[in-house]
């Protein structure tokens, strides 16, 4: 993310996440609670945006998301 079409929307992301005080080790987090989400919102929303604008740098990454997305919907039909 940090070369790619995105990497100024990921850094002030990435920014905004430390600054609250989450980090991640071995894909855990070190806080229990879900503050970023919150607080980055915006942030995250322009990453997004910016990722779905440049399908062709980041097509695996929205492929996997929506793939995942699937997944979840159909778990919840069970």
């Amino acid at each position: 993310m940090k070369s790619g079409p995105c990497c100024k929307a990921f850094t002030l992301w990435q920014q905004c996440v430390k600054a609250v005080g989450v980090t991640w080790n071995n894909d855990a987090k070190n806080k229990d609670d879900d503050s970023f989400i919150e607080k980055c919102e915006g942030l995250t929303m322009a990453m997004q945006e910016c990722v779905e604008a440049h399908p062709d740098y980041y097509g695996a990454i929205s492929e996997l998301e929506e793939e995942e997305t699937n997944v979840v919907e159909s778990e919840k039909e069970w």
